[in-house]
Parts: structure tokens; C-alpha cells; sequence
């Protein structure tokens, strides 16, 4: 099992393949004031399969780590698959969720199994501004 991907955005389908449509991706979040939140956000994952891993059924969670490193929020996976070319792929969209958020700073997504294993994982920059807004922080 390899991690191709992880995207956070506000809306995911599935198209006639079962591949996900993406809509909305960001990376970035203002928020006005603290606590605060995500409503109906959307984080999905890619893995490639291999061969070994045709009948596995793992237990995927979504971890929201807060700058300090602790455990905000976590969430199981819903399990779809599809194609590519070379290989099978797992995609994972977690359910639609509110995510509460306590501090400013570089919050960090990760992906794990059910052991703790984190197959990779994404950042999320919540900044405050009294813009309300998503976006894509610059790197």
C-alpha cells in the first residue's frame, strides 16, 4: 500500500469510473476568531494497491493534529476503488464532518492505519483574518 495523495477541499463525487471529482481544494483557512471550525469538509485519499494488499481490508483513520502535536479530531474512511493504468487504487473520502478548531498555526492531516502507521499526510494553515475565506497558501 503506497499513499499517491491527500487533498483536503469542500466536495468530492465520484465520476462513471469511480474516480473522485475534487471541488474546491484548499490549503489555507481565515478564520476571524478562535474556537472555530471546518463545516462539511472533505479530505480524500489515494493509495495505490499492490498485489499483496488485493484482499485487505484496513481501517483508515483521518487524524487532525494541532500545531503542538495533539489529537484535535479523527475520523474512519469510507473504503471505494478504481483504476489506473498501472495499478488498483483505494480512494478514501471521509464523511462530511464538522471539525472543531482551538489554535492558529499549522494544523497537520495524517493518514494511519488502524495500528498507528501514518501512510502520509497533509497540512492545513489556519491564519486569522476577519476575511472569512479558503484558499491556497503560498509556499
Amino acid at each position: 500500500m503506497r499513499l499517491r495523495f491527500v487533498q483536503l477541499c469542500d466536495h468530492t463525487a465520484l465520476d462513471h469510473a469511480a474516480n473522485p471529482c475534487l471541488i474546491g481544494m484548499f490549503d489555507q483557512l481565515n478564520l476571524p476568531a478562535l474556537p472555530g471550525g471546518i463545516t462539511r469538509l472533505h479530505l480524500v485519499v489515494s493509495i495505490a494497491m499492490e498485489p499483496e494488499d488485493a484482499h485487505a481490508q484496513p481501517i483508515i483513520r483521518g487524524v487532525l493534529l494541532d500545531p503542538d502535536g495533539q489529537i484535535e479530531f479523527g475520523v474512519e474512511a469510507e473504503l471505494f476503488t478504481g483504476d489506473t493504468l498501472d495499478r488498483p487504487v483505494a480512494y478514501l473520502r471521509f464523511p462530511e464532518v464538522d471539525i472543531p478548531l482551538t489554535q492558529f498555526g499549522t494544523h497537520r492531516w495524517e493518514v494511519q492505519l488502524e495500528d498507528g502507521t501514518v501512510l502520509g499526510h497533509d497540512l492545513l494553515s489556519v491564519r486569522q483574518s476577519d476575511q472569512l475565506a479558503f484558499g491556497t497558501a503560498s509556499m
